[in-house]
């Protein structure tokens, strides 16, 4: 993703877990892969397919991929966190485990 896509997908993801209640611990949006730590009541399957389907329809909206370019690789990890010090780690993997942070438009 180039960095006009990753600013699509960066406030899609935001949007989204506030519209859904979700708490967005943690995001890094990569040129071809997303890290995210949500914390939600639903179960991580729905989190994971919400995410993936606005942020297609965000990138099509924006002219950011064509129309029957596929944009996600099918599944994605849903690894859940069970201590505080699990949701600090994942975190802090999310933040600062990437690589330098990347330009969004």
């Amino acid at each position: 993703m180039d960095a006009t896509a990753r600013g699509v997908v960066d406030r899609t993801i935001r949007e989204v877990c506030e519209h859904r209640n979700w708490s967005l611990k943690a995001l890094n949006v990569r040129t071809n892969h997303v890290h995210a730590v949500v914390s939600a009541f639903d179960p991580a399957a729905k989190v994971l397919s919400d995410l993936k389907a606005w942020c297609t329809r965000r990138l099509r909206e924006a002219a950011c991929i064509e129309k029957h370019h596929e944009v996600w690789t099918e599944g994605g990890s849903k690894r859940k966190l069970f201590t505080e010090q699990g949701v600090r780690n994942a975190c802090e993997y999310t933040r600062t485990g990437q690589g330098a942070d990347l330009p969004m438009e």
